[in-house]
């Protein structure tokens, strides 16, 4: 398949690239076209047979790549946390989880609509997605409630912490949150609660990528997927 990968510098959109990669499929990498390392990052993609475009955020440009590109599936992976944000503020810049998480998934997805009606959507949202959660949370509730109205095939997993050695960001908060997560996991485990402790305990980059590759390749069944789904 022709799989675009949307937010493929991240650290999840590096390995579903090379997931894909590894399953044959002809792969597509979006690169930032402001991004500070994007000449590096398309370079080092471009060495590995992967397929570059640095459309820039605007409706008609993505409606008219996604025309030309004709992806198969497109994966959805768009996302900041705190410290880059306050780093663009700081530069004058918005990377915030409304702008960023929310305003330009929306607006790829809104281009897909017309510019590829018949590509299936992987989105990478987050346990507890909900409207009444934090920011964060609400973002991908709101990305979910986008998709269900849309005419796109879909699918789209809840994962809990995604963490790893390979993960290059500081994020100390998140990292603790998946050691209690992956704590409270092995005690429901000793109670006979696999399905729960399958669905909180954190995941790496490789592993997940895994999953969403997996499930792009197979039809699309417009379905919410957690962790336990994969893992019981």
């Amino acid at each position: 398949m022709r799989m675009l990968v949307v937010g493929a510098t991240g650290y999840v959109g590096r390995h579903v690239v090379s997931a894909a990669m590894a399953a044959g499929h002809a792969v597509i990498a979006h690169v930032r076209p402001a991004s500070a390392s994007g000449d590096r990052a398309s370079a080092e993609f471009a060495a590995r047979g992967v397929r570059v475009i640095r459309t820039p955020w605007t409706g008609e440009a993505w409606r008219h790549a996604l025309e030309v590109e004709a992806p198969e599936r497109i994966f959805l992976l768009l996302g900041t946390f705190a410290g880059r944000a306050r780093t663009a503020r700081s530069g004058g810049g918005d990377a915030s989880q409304a702008t960023v998480d929310l305003g330009l998934t929306i607006l790829v997805l809104h281009a897909a609509q017309v510019g590829a009606p018949e590509a299936g959507v992987v989105y990478l949202s987050a346990l507890g997605a909900s409207p009444t959660g934090n920011e964060y949370l609400k973002v991908r509730a709101t990305v979910e409630a986008a998709l269900a109205r849309g005419s796109n095939p879909f699918t789209l997993v809840r994962p809990s912490f995604i963490t790893g050695p390979d993960r290059v960001e500081s994020r100390p908060g998140e990292r603790v949150g998946a050691i209690l997560a992956d704590a409270a996991g092995s005690m429901l485990r000793l109670v006979g609660r696999r399905g729960l402790a399958a669905r909180l305990g954190s995941i790496t980059g490789g592993d997940l990528a895994a999953i969403l590759v997996g499930l792009a390749a197979a039809p699309l069944d417009r379905q919410v997927h957690e962790l336990d789904d994969f893992r019981r």
